[in-house]
């Protein structure tokens, strides 16, 4: 396995990397100067001989030995190896060693995931090992990993520990719950600091650094603050705040002398620095923060990726990592967190803020710090409660997967509001978000989804799956709001921030405009929702009740004089009918009625029915902000708002589990994968996608790879009958354009010929002799799994047309049950399928199953970077491949592709 920086339970980051020999000291000391007991506990002796042995063993792993270490800023803190039996090598004797005074962080856990990990890529099924009994840590880090764990001799001194390490669904929800709470603990010390020190704050008012702890003093900040300025004395103060010439001066930093940077000889550490230095000032001030212990950073200083200067911004995560801490920005705003407790405004813009209602705040990530301010600003003018602001800048470190896991349990933050220019790491925001959207709603708008942000594809399959396609896709399959407009993000959030989400997509409209209501309907209609017709004993009690009313159908016209009496009992007879999800309640301002009795008479109703969710509209007056109820200024604006939300209810209802799928060869697509010939830029040989497709279970039509126009007349007379001929040059796609197909030859002059001119016209004598494959719809099916990307399943409308006519699906992996179906609903050309104007249904199911089986490649073949097939043949009896193209990835010394993730995608193979 590569190196991978991973956190522990408390949040902070370590190295875990194989073992090399140069560890020989550091593993010596790891064992030789651990106390007695924890000798004992692992090798049932106080001595060190046995453990300054072993400790030498494990520097010099031959090829069965696996051993990794966990390392932060040089120093081992602990080891995990896994010993062949010698009697079956799918088993292996594990072992784990942890420093004493990080026991109970989860190192030996975390290593014990990788090292699982690892061994599973090798082979290895299972771990063994002898535990004295009364070893209760060891114990409780089996037990406690996810794993099956069989315990033998309990009543013994020892006890025989066995580890079944196939994936299962509790193992994966102990890797995601461990991911979780690693993730919320290491921003703890951003959001919700005790101690803050501001690196950089100027001894004059003006400039970044005096500006954030002008704010701070102003937000009431209820820790520790301190400035750092070389060039203050002892004992002086910079805005009433204490100011010191170093970090190392500050009180609660770390002991000179302590036992390195992992252990912190303090009882209050620094929480947080926010660094407002020039740029070429920053590592040194990173450095200093490290040694001195401080747990966390934001960087406020620009000049590094965004203007160039990627090496300066990577080694200022590396300095960061080495001490464990997390890294915000640099190139960022500061951060924010409203809570009576906390009181924290770190940045330095000139910022209003709203209070929330207790559990009906706001979080907020922002890529662009200038973003953030104008939506902070907006949402505090409306009354919208950002709770917690985060600045993320470059994402050097800290990004909006971090900001994802901080929130998700966050008892103050009730919706997530996220402005990203990019995801750096798609597959971990798939898994991450839709986890959070089950029970906690997420409204993204994302930035460059132009087309000059699609790149030209190699094949079909690659050119449709654009950057802008992949987001949207994986919004949608994450059960994230994705919006268009800040204006957008602020209006969905309003709702979800305030209003339980819908339970579906039936909005009812009430109010005293017709043509506002109608306009409302219309907007809700647009994006997707559904305007149900009033039941007839739900319009007659509007009737009776209302008998002014212009209409009851929906939306409902109360009359341009309607009183609050009459707003309260429509909306109760409406809420109380069953026949909608949500209201959207209009009121255009008269002067026959006060507009605070129907603002109130709205509120005391949706108050009263809390099940179900209610967004406001005043035409002609100013919205009234802060209420439980969100109020807009156009019914448009709410309409698109509630439709959004009420996706997010029909998200939740679908099955989310990979499909099943029988039938599907493994070990073979592993063996063939690592074996068959490809050209230098990764592109399979006709033959090995060939065996490729039989290997996953998708037809194909009888095919023979030749070389030569004499070879493709001889294969053209055994496969008997017309055939097509056709190029199999590496990377050709549009084979028309380049006349490099022929159909329908049938006598051996015909082959000769055309596969002569084949070759003459693409330069290749790489040819594919295939029989006539007929259907009744040609469709393009395929997958993309982009390095460092989410693998991507397309199915749309094929053959030489596929271009222009545009008519696609994409879905990203893994594929939830029935979601390769909704993909073929999706498609302009569904009627086709179902049978249309007399033609006989198609074989949907076939349709299906191929979908389904591309996706499990993805999760079983991470090496495979593109896959298609184009056309897919569809009639009444199943589907045919006609053509396919496969091309992998280029590996990495270690054989591992370069997209994967060596845990979580690890437990996602076995698990499907």
């Amino acid at each position: 396995m590569s190196d991978v920086e991973a956190l522990l339970a408390g949040g902070s980051v370590v190295l875990v990397r194989p073992v090399v020999p140069a560890d020989a000291d550091g593993l010596r000391h790891l064992h030789v100067d651990a106390s007695g007991s924890n000798r004992r506990m692992r090798f049932f002796t106080v001595g060190d001989v046995t453990a300054a042995a072993y400790a030498e063993h494990l520097a010099h792993p031959d090829d069965d030995h696996l051993a990794l270490v966990a390392v932060r800023d040089g120093e081992i803190l602990g080891v995990a190896s896994a010993e062949p039996t010698g009697t079956d090598p799918a088993v292996a004797e594990v072992a784990l060693m942890v420093t004493d005074r990080l026991h109970h962080a989860g190192i030996g856990t975390l290593l014990l995931e990788h090292l699982a990990a690892a061994s599973r890529r090798a082979g290895v099924t299972r771990f063994t090992a002898d535990v004295l009994s009364e070893n209760r840590a060891m114990m409780t880090v089996f037990a406690d990993a996810g794993f099956t764990v069989s315990m033998a001799r309990p009543e013994a001194s020892t006890v025989g520990v066995s580890v079944d390490l196939t994936g299962t669904t509790m193992l994966a929800a102990a890797v995601a719950d461990r991911e979780r709470r690693a993730g919320a603990a290491s921003l703890a010390p951003v959001l919700a600091p005790t101690s803050i020190v501001v690196v950089g704050a100027g001894r004059n008012p003006g400039g970044v650094g005096r500006a954030v702890v002008t704010n701070v003093l102003a937000g009431g900040f209820t820790g520790r603050l301190a400035v750092v300025n070389p060039h203050v004395a002892p004992g002086a103060t910079i805005g009433d705040v204490p100011a010191y010439p170093s970090v190392a001066d500050v009180p609660g930093a770390a002991v000179p002398g302590s036992a390195g940077p992992a252990a912190t000889a303090v009882a209050s550490p620094i929480d947080l620095a926010v660094v407002a230095v020039p740029a070429d000032k920053v590592a040194a001030a990173l450095g200093e923060c490290g040694r001195a212990g401080v747990r966390a950073a934001v960087v406020l200083s620009s000049g590094f990726a965004e203007t160039g200067g990627r090496d300066a911004e990577r080694e200022l995560v590396a300095i960061a990592h080495r001490y464990g801490m997390r890294l915000v920005g640099p190139n960022c705003l500061g951060v924010v967190n409203l809570d009576p407790r906390i009181r924290l405004n770190a940045t330095f813009a000139d910022l209003r803020t709203s209070t929330a209602p207790e559990g009906a705040g706001v979080g907020l990530a922002s890529q662009s710090g200038a973003l953030g301010i104008a939506v902070l600003e907006a949402a505090a003018r409306r009354g919208i409660a950002v709770s917690q602001f985060l600045s993320l800048g470059n994402k050097a470190d800290v990004s909006g997967n971090d900001a994802l896991l901080a929130w998700e349990d966050a008892p103050g933050v009730r919706a997530i509001a996220l402005y990203l220019e990019s995801i750096g790491n798609p597959r971990r925001f798939r898994r991450i978000a839709a986890r959070i959207a089950q029970h906690k709603p997420v409204v993204a708008l994302r930035s460059g989804r132009s087309a000059a942000g699609a790149r030209a594809g190699a094949s079909h399959t690659a050119a449709a799956v654009t950057p802008d396609a992949t987001a949207t896709a994986l919004f949608r399959d994450t059960g994230v709001l994705a919006v268009d407009t800040t204006e957008e993000l602020l209006d969905v959030t309003a709702l979800l921030a305030t209003q339980p989400v819908p339970a579906g997509t039936r909005i009812g409209v009430v109010g005293n405009a017709g043509g506002p209501g109608a306009l409302t309907a219309d907007a809700a209609a647009a994006a997707g929702a559904r305007i149900p017709e009033l039941s007839e004993a739900t319009a007659a009690a509007l009737r009776r009740l209302i008998p002014r009313a212009a209409a009851v159908s929906n939306p409902v016209d109360l009359g341009a004089e309607a009183s609050p009496a009459a707003y309260r009992s429509a909306l109760v007879t409406v809420f109380a009918s069953g026949e909608v999800d949500a209201v959207v309640v209009l009121h255009a301002v008269t002067r026959a009625q006060p507009v605070s009795a129907v603002v109130d008479a709205v509120q005391r109703v949706a108050d009263a029915h809390p099940g179900i969710p209610t967004a406001g509209v005043l035409l002609g007056a100013e919205p009234p902000r802060g209420a439980t109820v969100p109020w807009y200024s156009f019914g448009e604006s709410a309409a698109r708002a509630v439709a959004r939300a009420g996706h997010l209810a029909v998200w939740r209802a679908r099955p989310h589990l990979p499909a099943a799928v029988p039938g599907f060869d493994e070990p073979a697509v592993a063996a063939l994968l690592a074996t068959a010939p490809r050209s230098t830029d990764g592109w399979l040989d006709a033959g090995a996608a060939l065996r490729l497709l039989d290997l996953v279970g998708v037809p194909a039509c009888r095919t023979v790879p030749v070389v030569g126009a004499d070879a493709a007349v001889r294969a053209a007379a055994d496969l008997g009958g017309p055939v097509v001929v056709k190029s199999a040059a590496p990377g050709l796609v549009h084979k028309t354009d380049r006349h490099a197909v022929a159909v329908g030859l049938a006598s051996p002059g015909d082959v000769a010929a055309a596969a002569a001119a084949i070759c003459r016209s693409t330069g290749s004598d790489a040819l594919l002799v295939q029989t006539m494959a007929t259907g009744r719809l040609e469709l393009t099916a395929g997958l993309v799994a982009p390095a460092g990307g989410v693998p991507v399943v397309l199915v749309g409308a094929g053959g030489v047309h596929e271009e222009v006519l545009a008519d696609k699906a994409l879905a990203t992996c893994p594929l939830g049950t029935g979601r390769a179906a909704a993909m073929l609903d999706e498609l302009r050309c569904a009627p086709l399928l179902r049978g249309h104007r007399g033609s006989p249904p198609l074989d949907r199911g076939a349709v299906v199953d191929v979908l389904d089986r591309l996706a499990r490649l993805a999760a079983i073949a991470p090496e495979i970077a593109e896959l298609d097939l184009n056309p897919l043949l569809v009639d009444e009896h199943g589907v045919t491949a006609v053509d396919i193209a496969v091309r992998c990835h280029p590996s990495t010394p270690d054989g591992r592709s370069l997209h994967r993730d060596p845990v979580a995608d690890d437990y996602a193979r076995a698990l499907g």
